[in-house]
């Protein structure tokens, strides 16, 4: 009797160390994939028909976590798979002579209902194809001379606030 007990007890342990195990296995674990793109027209929107970029460094941060480092692949894209469902901050780091024209930072969130985020992809041009800045309203571009005026008139009107409030101290 006390044998089939002993028995019956290890069973059961085996049985629960292996449930333990197959359950660990199960765990959901997450991906982050994309692919960084030569923006020849440097309008910071690229994908299909625009050239891809090999070797470029990306940064994966998760929240509270150590960064992981990447380059990009002899077909441009990168991949960091079976990570820990959190938020992550991936990072695109031009070499010297590139811009990003997209975002350079993207957060993306991987949770059990989105484990794997696709096409985070981000667009770098050659710094010598980069327009000069823009308004975002109109697209124009911003002459110098524009930029100039516009802080020597904000100087001036700063300045003559100054000596109307030092006027009416004087006066009052």
């Amino acid at each position: 009797m006390r044998k089939r007990m002993w028995l019956t007890i290890l069973l059961v342990l085996l049985l629960l160390a292996i449930g333990v195990t197959a359950v660990q296995a199960q765990t959901v674990r997450g991906a982050i994939r994309g692919t960084v793109y030569n923006d020849t027209n440097a309008d910071g929107v690229c994908g299909d028909g625009d050239p891809i970029l090999t070797s470029i460094p990306i940064d994966f941060a998760p929240d509270g976590g150590q960064t992981i480092s990447l380059i990009t692949g002899a077909d441009g894209t990168y991949g960091l798979a079976s990570v820990t469902l959190a938020t992550w901050r991936v990072t695109v780091k031009p070499p010297a002579g590139w811009v990003a024209t997209s975002q350079s930072t993207i957060v993306v969130v991987l949770s059990t209902e989105q484990p794997v985020a696709e096409n985070v992809n981000f667009c770098l041009a050659s710094t010598g194809s980069v327009p000069p800045a823009t308004l975002p309203e109109s697209g124009a571009s911003v002459p110098p001379m524009l930029l100039i005026t516009a802080a020597l008139g904000v100087a001036l009107l700063l300045a003559g606030t100054g000596l109307i409030v030092r006027d009416q101290r004087t006066t009052g």
